[in-house]
């Protein structure tokens, strides 16, 4: 099947979200001239500091709470010496991460989306891991999560392995 052919116009006109996303559909599909036009139309957005348009309510802005992966068995899981873990190897948009983390997002692992997660806790930090293969660059992130024991269920839509429990409580930023 052919990949819609997509320009930086297009790309231009679209959600932030929606954008993050097709980049993440990119990447896991390995259109790297998708990724560029996506990395290309994200550095061109304005940060939320920067927009003049004014508003008489208390600005808001979607971050993700919670992140949800399958990850069956604690696969790609490392357990560290200071009790932290590490969860390797997912694609996420580092800007959502940054800001996930500001506000004590979760992950949560799951050997399947019908069930509660096994493993989970806060993150703490996270690294890019660039992989290259066949003279492309795959982005992942490791995520480094402080363990819990609050089991959590399945959050976020879609059909694939992972899923976002969003939230706009911007209250939390100031805790």
């Amino acid at each position: 099947m052919p990949t819609p052919a997509w320009t930086i116009e297009k790309v231009r006109s679209m959600s932030k979200k929606d954008i993050n996303a097709l980049r993440d559909n990119a990447v896991r599909r390995s259109a790297t001239d998708v990724v560029r036009i996506c990395d290309l139309a994200l550095s061109e957005l304005k940060p939320a500091s920067q927009r003049t348009k004014p508003s008489a309510a208390r600005p808001t802005a979607e971050y993700v709470a919670e992140y949800h992966f399958v990850c069956r068995d604690d696969r790609g899981v490392t357990f560290l010496s200071d009790g932290t873990f590490r969860s390797a190897s997912w694609v996420v948009a580092h800007d959502e991460i940054e800001k996930s983390l500001r506000f004590g997002a979760k992950l949560a692992l799951h050997n399947s989306k019908l069930e509660p997660s096994y493993r989970q806790g806060t993150i703490i930090g996270f690294e890019r891991i660039d992989d290259f293969q066949d003279g492309e660059t795959r982005v992942r992130i490791d995520f480094l999560v402080t363990p819990d024991e609050g089991r959590l269920d399945w959050a976020g839509g879609g059909t694939g392995e992972k899923g976002y429990l969003w939230s706009s409580d911007m209250a939390r930023e100031h805790d």
